[in-house]
Order: structure tokens, then C-alpha cells, then sequence
């Protein structure tokens, strides 16, 4: 792109990227609970798929989402990830942590055939605790001193739900009830997509006898939804038939760029740390401090 006057600029953005997950993708969830304050720490993950199993790099106990997704994709037989941080719960005293971790790339997935069977999260991922990592410790009388050492101190890292992904809705009507549909997405791609605000209804029965719909409508928290897909595994194709998902409405939601001054053009959501970079940039302004409230 050449601008002859060189005052125009081009902006490729895309959007969504790698969130495209569903109740097909594999995923698992990553629970860290311990009954003290952690002062250090690390485990590893391990992933046996592909004829192998490889193991990450030791993960710090206070790891965020990006760090565990980088961790996993730095393994020769994982393409994708995609890791999303469920909310903390509330503890008196110690930590819980808990992510759910989406095997979403295009070699982790099953085309519900032997063939390519994907990954199976309940007998290929794993948590890994074997001494080569630190260990966990907190302070006890102002000593650093290793779990194990302190009387009734406890650590668990632990896989408490898996999900093998495949076609798991069935395509005959009687079977598959609206909270079927709602449970299914809800566990499939909450907290990535929406969240626990939706309501699904059932068509009755077409003039064939077979075909059905389903009409998801989604709370006002939810945004503009991304649009769905709906894939029928090879038994639904040979009858033939089909499924098919279209929007019947868009959700309202924020986009766009604003300006400060000068400035570059700025995300509608960008972080307080984008908003705090990007004033710093400019000519004049050494150092400023930039919070973020919530939406009212």
C-alpha cells in the first residue's frame, strides 16, 4: 500500500481470531486450589497425542491465560489453543485458579471418524509433578518453607472435566431437548463467547416428520454473538440431509477506534496499559497512570 501524499495509512484487523470453537472442539479444565498463600511454584502439562507425548516448560503457579496457551503451543504435536480464565472463586484464605483450555486447532479436532479421531483430553492431557520444577512454598514464621513442610498445608493441580469434542447433539428431534442445545453451547464456549444468558426453543416437527429448528436467542450482556456453524458428521450426510445455522438477528454492540490528541487510532477496548503507552508516545508527556472502570 503507497500512499502518493504518504498522510493515508492502512489497517488490516481481524476479528475473533482463533476463537472459533464449539461443542466439537476437545477441551479441558485446569483447576490450581491451594489452603495457603503460594509464594512460588511451578508444574508442567503433558500432552500425548500423535504417537508422542511432550511435556512444557515448567509454568509458574500465577501463570495467566496467555502463559499456559503459550506453554502448550510450544509442543511439537499442538497446534492450537485456545485459553480462557474461568472466574476465580472466593477463598478465605489460599488461591483457586481455573482455566479451561480449548484443543482448538485443526489437527486436535475429529471428523467423528476413525480416521481422525482428535485428541481424547481424558487420556491425553495431564498434570505433571515430578520434582523437576520448583516446588510450592509459602512463609511460615517468616521462612520460606516448602508445602510439605508445614503442617496441614495442601496443593492440588488437577483436570476435574474433560470433553472429547465429536458430534455429541443428535440430529433426531425427540432426542436432543432445548436444554440440551443451551447446556451444550453454555459448556462449549462460555466464558469465550457469552454468558450464562440464553434461552432456546423447539419448533415443532415439519410436514416430513424430521426437520426441526432450534432458535437461540441470547441475553443483552452477550454483544453481537459470533455467528454460528453447524456441522453434521458423516451418518446425517448420507441419508442425505443437512443443518444449517443462520442469524436472525444481530446483538447490539460497541466497535470503532477513538483518538486522544494526536494520537493513533485507539480500540474502543483497548486495555488501561494500551491507553497508558500510547499517551506516553506523545511528544511532551514522560509519564502518566491510566485506570479502567467498568462498563455502567
Amino acid at each position: 500500500f503507497e500512499s502518493a501524499t504518504n498522510d493515508a495509512e492502512l489497517q488490516i484487523v481481524a476479528p475473533n481470531d482463533s476463537k472459533a470453537i464449539g461443542t466439537d472442539t476437545p477441551r479441558a479444565q485446569l483447576d490450581l486450589d491451594a489452603d495457603l498463600e503460594v509464594a512460588e511454584g511451578q508444574y508442567q502439562l503433558s500432552v500425548s497425542y500423535l504417537g508422542g507425548i511432550k511435556t512444557t516448560e515448567c509454568i509458574p503457579w500465577d501463570a495467566d491465560g496467555d502463559d499456559v496457551d503459550a506453554a502448550l503451543e510450544a509442543l511439537d504435536n499442538v497446534d492450537s489453543v485456545l485459553v480462557a480464565v474461568n472466574e476465580d472463586e472466593e477463598q478465605v484464605h489460599g488461591i483457586s485458579r481455573s482455566f479451561t483450555i480449548f484443543f482448538d486447532g485443526q489437527g486436535m479436532h475429529t471428523d467423528g471418524s476413525n480416521d481422525f479421531p482428535g485428541i481424547n483430553p481424558a487420556t491425553s492431557f495431564d498434570v505433571v509433578i515430578d520434582g523437576s520444577c520448583d516446588s510450592f512454598k509459602d512463609y511460615s514464621d517468616n521462612v520460606l518453607t516448602d508445602f510439605s513442610a508445614i503442617d496441614d498445608a495442601d496443593v492440588s493441580i488437577t483436570t476435574p472435566s474433560t470433553h472429547s469434542g465429536g458430534h455429541t447433539l443428535s440430529a433426531i428431534s425427540s432426542e436432543t431437548t432445548p436444554l440440551d442445545v443451551s447446556t451444550s453451547l453454555l459448556e462449549a464456549m462460555h466464558p469465550v463467547h457469552f454468558d450464562n444468558d440464553m434461552m432456546v426453543a423447539q419448533s415443532l416437527e415439519d410436514d416430513g416428520g424430521s426437520g426441526v429448528t432450534y432458535t437461540l436467542t441470547f441475553g443483552e450482556g452477550n454483544g453481537n454473538v459470533a455467528s454460528l456453524v453447524c456441522n453434521g458428521d458423516e451418518a446425517l450426510a448420507s441419508i442425505p440431509a443437512s443443518c444449517m445455522a443462520q442469524t436472525v438477528m444481530d446483538g447490539n454492540v460497541l466497535s470503532g477506534y477513538f483518538y486522544l490528541g494526536p494520537s493513533e487510532p485507539i480500540p474502543y477496548d483497548a486495555s488501561a496499559q494500551y491507553v497508558e503507552a500510547v499517551i506516553e508516545s506523545m511528544s511532551g508527556i514522560s509519564d502518566v497512570h491510566v485506570s479502567r472502570g467498568e462498563a455502567d
